[in-house]
């Protein structure tokens, strides 16, 4: 997942969204199987996550949102 290029849209004086680049077939299968399986670090997990979310050309609150850090339970 290391090797994954990022490219810049758009032009002009205002950054463009930043995408993450179009997925080679194995590569989309190998973070389907890690969000499958589930048995790897939360960390992996959310990587992947996040990548097939932007690879999917989705917006930032819909990338954001099924990774959000899960919160600590309440006391009351």
């Amino acid at each position: 997942m290391r090797h994954l290029m990022y490219e810049r849209r758009g032009g002009g004086a205002a950054a463009g969204p930043v995408t993450v680049r179009r997925l080679m077939d194995h590569e989309g299968q190998k973070l389907q199987r890690i969000v499958r399986r589930g048995s790897t670090s939360s960390v992996r997990y959310r990587r992947a996550m996040m990548l097939l979310a932007s690879a999917a050309r989705n917006t930032l609150p819909v990338i954001a949102c099924p990774v959000q850090p899960m919160r600590a339970p309440s006391t009351r």
